[in-house]
């Protein structure tokens, strides 16, 4: 048996991981969530998951997460 795979690639580009950082901020300060807490985690693996799947227009990402975070 194989281990499973993670849909995540495992590296991103600098402008990659700066624009997802910003999208988080963003959703982040909209909800008043901090930065080092579980809410900012789920908001980051979100922001991974939608990201990886085609999702790379910042805007589209940031509408999005906050339909769905």
């Amino acid at each position: 048996m194989t281990a499973p795979r993670s849909s995540r690639p495992a590296i991103y580009y600098t402008d990659e991981l700066q624009m997802l950082t910003r999208v988080c901020r963003i959703v982040r300060k909209e909800r008043g969530i901090e930065a080092d807490t579980e809410g900012a985690k789920e908001i980051a693996d979100l922001a991974f998951v939608l990201y990886s799947s085609g999702i790379s227009d910042e805007k589209t990402l940031i509408q999005k997460l906050r339909q769905q975070a």
